[in-house]
């Protein structure tokens, strides 16, 4: 009966573990973005540098060479990618924010949304 609690209560935490957000995503508040980067190589996705420190680094990134990835893979991925190359052209400031894991390129937070 006990093992059978303790099981049902390391399932039940395991669970919520995995269905929580990320703890620390980075932001990057109106920043100019000073380096983008794509690379057969790597598939479909783009690298991004700014000009300013992002507000949190979370555990995952351990790549500091670029702030940011992001997938190209959906439609919605390519707007986004619209969006970062009209205000790299203008050199028009951006936020980014980040998505707190590192799922598209394994030591790179991946970008969850841009504001322009």
């Amino acid at each position: 009966m006990r093992v059978r609690r303790i099981r049902r209560a390391f399932i039940a935490s395991l669970t919520l573990t995995m269905l929580a957000p990320p703890l620390y995503a980075g932001d990057i508040l109106d920043a100019t973005v000073i380096r983008i980067a794509s690379n057969k190589a790597y598939g479909e996705m783009v690298f991004i540098k700014t000009d300013k420190t992002k507000s949190t680094v979370p555990g995952c990134q351990t790549n500091l060479s670029w702030d940011f990835v992001m997938p190209l893979t959906t439609e919605h991925d390519k707007k986004l990618y619209a969006i970062l190359l009209a205000a790299r052209a203008g050199a028009t400031p951006i936020s980014i924010n980040g998505s707190g894991n590192c799922d598209t390129f394994g030591s790179i937070e991946t970008v969850s949304g841009l504001t322009w």
